[in-house]
């Protein structure tokens, strides 16, 4: 409906608004109470008599709430339904209570001063449906902040340090590592060239600086995967021959501490009498068996072993096969031990990266030997950092099976005292593993 700038434009406009409060009034009573309370006092206005100015703009503002477009005019109007001589009988009842106009409209200019609202205060309403936009975007704003959060720390960061070392290796050698003299007058001549003097220039050099950094954290990311894969003993095919010989020893060693630790238990059961110094010994034992492996070992690789001790001690424990029935365990656990055990992998995850970045600086030493210190220091320390996160990981994952194998044993149909039994646990093995 659009409403023009003439007397007898306006009239139209405000007897067509009128004619139309049957539609009005369906409009707002899906709209909810409010606005069907506000059409409710328009029109008892419309009854009394009071269709000044402030009541078409309150008509305004009701249908630009309820989506529908209307037009501004030149200056507000003051409507009065009929003459002076006019009563109730020039008037009729409308469909909603309300009243439908006479064919006699006055129509009077305003007292005060003309209208200046803007023309863009009633264009049409654009409704969304649901607010599904504007939950939308807040999220995809969210998301966009922590991708770019995780790649400055990740990638950014590390990689600008590792960019900066190889600038000065090059710049420096291996003959004055520690000159610091040569690296300013580097520097200096470097800022008098042509590309570093020109504005461009040096925005082309922070791009090529930024972009470099970017390459040299992706490549640790992928070296860190790797050195997580050697950690946990899964070697290529040409190092099988090591890697038996290792595992080899391990398991020989691990036998025998722990052929020690059954006879002096069997001893101490033997003899009724007291026996502090036996039980020491078997505690030394038995530390020294854990500290290589809680299982006898399987992988040349003591953080490998860590996690294959687990599989092994829940299968003598419960006859469950852990590898096949982890991935139906995971979906039924609660949020707290997920959360546990993602930070636990995490830290791992980390630690193997820290150590590629150890490994990167060791290649960098080639060229100047001050990375071969903060190289082997990296790696050391990732290395610390990886034992200490796969021994949490490793007893958090047997803590699970112990705590909630029952619960896995349920979902699967199966019959499942308060606790695990082996019983139990070869036959979730059987329904996870399908013959195979």
């Amino acid at each position: 409906m659009t409403r023009t700038t003439s007397d007898d434009g306006v009239g139209e406009w405000a007897g067509q608004l009128c004619r139309d409060f049957a539609f009005l009034h369906a409009r707002a009573a899906r709209a909810g109470a409010q606005p069907k309370r506000r059409l409710a006092e328009l029109a008892a206005a419309v009854r009394a008599g009071r269709t000044d100015a402030r009541w078409t703009a309150r008509l305004i503002e009701l249908l630009r709430s309820l989506g529908i477009p209307a037009a501004e005019a030149d200056r507000a109007w003051s409507l009065h339904l009929g003459g002076p001589g006019e009563t109730g009988a020039g008037r009729r009842r409308g469909p909603i209570g309300g009243l439908s106009p006479v064919p006699a409209w006055r129509l009077r200019p305003p007292r005060t001063a003309p209208s200046r609202r803007r023309r863009s205060e009633l264009r049409p309403v654009r409704r969304t449906t649901h607010g599904r936009g504007a939950r939308v975007t807040p999220l995809l704003g969210q998301l966009g902040t922590r991708l770019v959060d995780r790649w400055i720390a990740l990638l950014l960061v590390p990689g600008s340090l590792f960019v900066g070392a190889a600038t000065v290796a090059v710049a420096l050698g291996q003959r004055g590592a520690l000159d610091v003299d040569t690296l300013i007058a580097w520097a200096e001549r470097r800022a008098q060239t042509p590309l570093w003097s020109h504005p461009a220039g040096f925005v082309l050099t922070l791009a090529g600086f930024a972009l470099a950094a970017a390459g040299v954290g992706l490549a640790a990311q992928l070296l860190g995967a790797g050195q997580l894969l050697w950690w946990l003993g899964s070697w290529p095919a040409p190092l099988r021959g090591w890697s038996a010989c290792r595992v080899s020893r391990r398991r020989q060693r691990w036998n025998q501490l722990q052929n020690q630790f059954a006879d002096l238990t069997t001893t101490a059961t033997e003899d009724p009498r007291p026996s502090s110094d036996l039980d020491g010994v078997a505690a030394a034992l038995a530390d020294r068996r854990n500290r290589m492996a809680t299982a006898e070992p399987q992988r040349p690789t003591w953080i490998g072993d860590q996690l294959a001790a687990v599989d092994t001690r829940v299968r003598n424990a419960y006859g469950l096969d852990l590898v096949a029935g982890w991935p139906r365990l995971w979906l039924l656990l609660p949020a707290d031990p997920r959360a546990e055990i993602r930070a636990a992998r995490q830290q791992l995850d980390g630690s193997s990266v820290l150590a590629a970045w150890g490994l990167l600086y060791l290649v960098l030493g080639v060229f100047w030997w001050p990375a071969v210190l903060v190289g082997a220091l990296t790696w050391v320390v990732g290395w610390r950092s990886a034992r200490q996160a796969m021994r949490t990981y490793a007893e958090l994952i047997e803590s699970v099976v112990d705590l909630h194998g029952a619960m896995l044993a349920r979902a699967l149909g199966i019959d499942c005292p308060a606790e695990l039994t082996t019983a139990v646990g070869r036959a979730v093995t059987r329904r996870t593993r399908k013959g195979a």
